[in-house]
């Protein structure tokens, strides 16, 4: 029988709100501790909502208004917002102005010379100006070291001026400090722009040369500790403070402590954290989020660390200590672990048996089949199968996209697997769903999961077929469908002909062979899982099929929030015949 997740009676609100915490509240005005890792605001073209649009969901019934401050995806701190749009853009222009006191703490590269310094805006734009060649003059030659400039030493200085920022060490790493500056700085880029004049480089600050290039934006380390204001309503003075996070000082240190890692991986899956109707989403891309050679994904309450083959993975005690740590964190059964392999294709049955055991690393043991759930449907899953569990949960957006498309459409869904997109069409109304996949077994696995949700399967069609035969056939007899999914295998052995399918080589041919298929002004989704395939050459290939037919690009969506770490995980396309 397959194993029944506990009903989502409840979401992860209380963890979500654990990690943006509510600082202050009153009529006018409020604070919250952003956590690193999202945006304070959905950014322009991207579908993961910031902070201020999940707030409302995390606390329901507040109403916070709009931030008044900004911090970078990466930065974390207080986050002020005032509700009233006038008294907002009285405190807006109060902190342009350098009239609002902040605490913050930074992890930098560099080295303090004495215990604090006084800094203004003045040093950072002399650092600058000594960085740039006078009017008139050119630049050092390609190839050719500009000329060293000895920057000014700051001074210490008993007294600070309304626009000092004050610098004092609090910890001392290996080739990284710990400063907490008291600021009045506009923004984080002046404070930033302040430190680099002293040799301070905050790390996963972009900027200042070689250096910034070197740095990665994932790696900052920025903390607004204090803000104090003056009431924009009442005219007195109020503070608000939030603590740096576990592991923040550690940075200096030159590792990445686990607790950070996991607050910057959760706050990044808010979203998906709030979603009651969904049990199954990817919690960790180790390459992306700080855990080199492991990615864990949840199926209900089952957790499945992948550990990827011929990376440096880290030792079976640090794979408990992680275990462990998600168990408490997601009240999971168990975590089990298996060996990713590079290449599926070759693997004996007996090799595919060998990459993942039967017994969890942490937890009890469970049945092998877990039913999950996504935006409402029922999907089977086999979380311990050694290849693949039965559901691509990168795609998870992507099905929601074709089930709100599918009303009275004629869908087709190639290499459909267990036939994901066919239920997300059906479940939306579509006419006809076809399916076809060379795989009988899932071809079967998918009338299960059409069964989960009360789709009649007698009503629509599952062909066990190889993909450019079944496309041959179907053009013969001038059949024609309004919306076709294509999200081809990377790689891939053929039957009839016996040869082999290459993405980045045959996917003109397969889009061209699939075109006489689309209907007029019909909707084609493209997708592929080849890492190494640039978006922009994906989108070249699909056009190169020299079928004739103009292809529009309705939308490129981007990844779901628990895949975003890693921008090269997928590729998708929705394009639109113009004919």
């Amino acid at each position: 029988m397959p194993y029944a997740c506990p009903p989502m009676t409840e979401t992860y609100v209380q963890l979500v709100q654990h990690l943006a915490p509510i600082l202050h509240e009153d009529a006018a005005v409020a604070a919250v501790s952003k956590p690193a890792g999202i945006d304070v605001g959905r950014l322009a073209g991207f579908d993961s909502a910031g902070l201020t649009e999940l707030l409302p969901r995390i606390y329901p019934g507040a109403d916070f208004g709009e931030p008044v401050n900004r911090l970078s995806r990466f930065e974390s701190g207080v986050l002020v917002f005032v509700r009233d749009e006038a008294l907002r853009e009285r405190l807006r222009a109060l902190w342009n102005a350098g009239k609002v006191k902040q605490e913050v703490e930074v992890v930098a590269r560099g080295r303090m010379k004495r215990p604090s310094l006084v800094l203004t805006p003045a040093d950072a734009a002399e650092k600058e100006a000594q960085s740039k060649p006078p009017a008139g003059q050119r630049g050092p030659r390609a190839g050719r070291p500009a000329a060293k400039v000895k920057a000014r030493r700051p001074k210490a200085a008993p007294a600070m001026s309304p626009d000092a920022t004050k610098v004092q060490q609090v910890h001392e790493g290996s080739h990284r400090v710990v400063v907490r500056c008291r600021t009045t700085a506009k923004s984080t880029h002046a404070l930033k722009a302040v430190l680099r004049s002293a040799g301070l480089h905050v790390l996963g600050d972009t900027r200042g040369g070689s250096r910034g290039l070197r740095d990665r934006p994932e790696r900052t380390c920025l903390h607004v500790r204090r803000v104090a204001i003056t009431h924009p309503v009442t005219g007195k003075p109020v503070t608000f403070t939030a603590p740096p996070s576990e592991g923040f000082t550690q940075a200096a240190d030159e590792c990445e402590p686990l607790d950070r890692v996991l607050s910057k991986a959760l706050a990044r899956r808010m979203e998906c954290l709030l979603d009651d109707t969904t049990d199954a989403f990817r919690l960790l891309s180790g390459d992306a989020e700080g855990v080199p050679g492991v990615n864990v994904d949840k199926y209900g309450d089952v957790l499945v660390m992948h550990l990827l083959d011929g990376r440096n993975v880290p030792h079976r005690a640090e794979r408990l200590t992680l275990a462990r740590s998600l168990m408490r964190t997601f009240r999971a059964t168990a975590v089990y672990q298996k060996i990713d392999p590079k290449d599926r294709s070759s693997l004996s049955p007996h090799e595919a048996e060998m990459l993942v055991t039967d017994r969890p690393l942490a937890g009890r043991e469970v049945e092998p089949v877990v039913v999950v759930s996504e935006r409402g449907l029922k999907f089977e899953t086999h979380p311990l199968d050694p290849l693949a569990a039965g559901l691509y949960l990168d795609h998870r957006e992507n099905r929601a996209r074709v089930r709100a498309m599918a009303q009275g459409r004629h869908v087709l869904n190639l290499f459909a697997y267990t036939c994901g997109f066919s239920v997300a069409a059906a479940a939306g109304g579509a006419e006809s769903v076809v399916s076809v996949d060379q795989s009988k077994r899932a071809l079967e696995w998918g009338k299960v999961n059409f069964d989960l949700n009360a789709l009649p399967v007698a009503s629509h069609a599952f062909y066990p077929d190889e993909v450019f035969d079944f496309l041959r056939r179907a053009d013969r007899r001038e059949r024609r469908f309004d919306l076709i999914i294509l999200d081809p295998p990377t790689f891939a052995r053929m039957k009839k002909p016996k040869r082999t399918f290459h993405v980045a080589e045959d996917l003109p041919d397969l889009v061209r062979a699939t075109l006489p298929l689309l209907a007029p002004r019909g909707i084609m989704l493209v997708a592929t899982n080849f890492r190494t395939l640039p978006a922009s050459k994906f989108t070249d290939l699909i056009r190169k099929n020299r079928s004739g037919r103009k292809l529009r690009v309705l939308e490129t969506p981007p990844l779901p929030a628990d895949f975003a770490a890693d921008p090269h995980h997928h590729k998708a396309v929705f394009l639109q015949a113009e004919d």
